[in-house]
């Protein structure tokens, strides 16, 4: 038996030909996996504002304005960026939001 490069036994031997660039099940990356550049074509900021909604006042953070300088990415947001609602936005795992262009047709609609 032979180890793969995880440590786990394994008796397979690896495969040739098509079938190498398949995902493979014992690796952590599939190998056949290129990833696609993507390009940013807007980068917004904002600070919280009141709207009306249902209405209600609320507090949104849904208004951005384009910048055209570098703006560094911090571990809770972007500088100049806040966030109303911080139970679902901001914060290490939430600090920035990539939304396709392919979208915006439809959100506009």
């Amino acid at each position: 038996m032979r180890r793969n490069r995880r440590g786990f036994v394994g008796g397979r031997k690896k495969p040739d030909g098509p079938a190498a660039l398949r995902p493979s099940v014992d690796s952590l990356t599939p190998r056949a996996y290129i990833p696609r550049a993507m390009k940013i074509i807007s980068l917004n900021v904002g600070r919280p504002r009141l709207a009306v909604w249902n209405g209600q006042p609320i507090s949104t953070g849904i208004y951005k304005s384009p910048v055209g300088e570098r703006v560094m990415l911090r571990t809770l947001n972007l500088d100049g960026d806040r966030q109303a609602d911080l139970s679902v936005h901001g914060g290490p795992l939430k600090a920035a939001y990539a939304y396709p262009s392919e979208h915006y047709d439809y959100s506009r609609g």
